[in-house]
């Protein structure tokens, strides 16, 4: 016999693991194995009144959490910490706080744990969070301080720097995010669907590509339309092109 908290608890874990989606009766008995009579009589007369227990709000059912909500709740686990956790306290937090997202929901929304850190030191900025600003930088620096894979001598002094650009493809009238380590190779490749060749805008050198790439697509995401172009407006473009240069250790002091 299925108890009413392991009812509720594969009710949370479910919503943890969805992307915030609280499930209709057929989507958890499809996912749970539960069938409705373990419940229905016994436990609750309405499968609303299950989703209110686990808590829960039955109008929320099937929508997405927003963006803000997730890093909402992050940066205040994050505060409590006192530093930014690893991805097994985020399973752990979900596991036992309703409405708590687990890692791999956070993973498919802002990418791995450097872009979350990214994404939620942009948030600190946002809300005026000091705290939290200062817990994410050490997160990040933690990351540019890992050791680079050296193949040899020739390749040392290229490992450290690299370019985040800008192109514009004039048919689809959308804008390419991108990397790279050599500056006269960069974006190769990434016209061979077009009809065109990319029209260079601007590019940023620095000494963390990867992560100032994901701050780019992480603050123009709300214009991402198809692939990895985006719908950019001109302000958006000067604010790109307003650097030529960006040094970790300037943004992160």
């Amino acid at each position: 016999m299925v108890t009413k908290e392991e009812i509720l608890s594969e009710i949370r874990r479910y919503v943890a693991a969805n992307d915030g989606a609280v499930p209709g009766e057929k989507a958890f008995a499809a996912a749970t194995r539960i069938k409705e009579s373990a419940w229905k009589g016994k436990y609750w007369v309405r499968w609303t009144e299950a989703v209110k227990a686990a808590g829960y709000d039955p109008n929320t059912l099937n929508q997405k959490i927003p963006d803000v909500d997730i890093l909402e709740k992050l940066a205040a686990f994050i505060i409590n910490l006192g530093y930014f956790p690893v991805r097994d306290e985020i399973n752990v937090q979900a596991r036992t706080v309703p409405g708590f997202p687990v890692w791999q929901t956070v993973k498919k929304r802002f990418g791995g744990m450097p872009e979350t850190a990214t994404a939620l030191l942009e948030y600190s900025r946002k809300v005026s969070n000091s705290s939290l600003s200062e817990l994410c930088q050490a997160r990040l620096q933690r990351e540019a301080l890992k050791p680079v894979p050296r193949v040899d001598v020739k390749s040392k002094a290229s490992a450290y720097f690299g370019y985040v650009y800008l192109k514009y493809s004039p048919s689809l009238r959308l804008y390419k995010i991108g990397k790279a380590d050599n500056p006269n190779k960069r974006g190769a490749g990434i016209s061979l669907l077009l009809p065109e060749d990319l029209v260079p805008k601007h590019e940023i050198k620095t000494d963390c590509p990867y992560i100032l790439e994901k701050y780019w697509e992480h603050r123009f995401r709300a214009r991402k339309k198809q692939g990895e172009c985006y719908d950019l407006s001109s302000l958006d473009v000067e604010t790109f092109k307003k650097r030529r240069e960006f040094m970790f250790g300037e943004f992160f002091p």
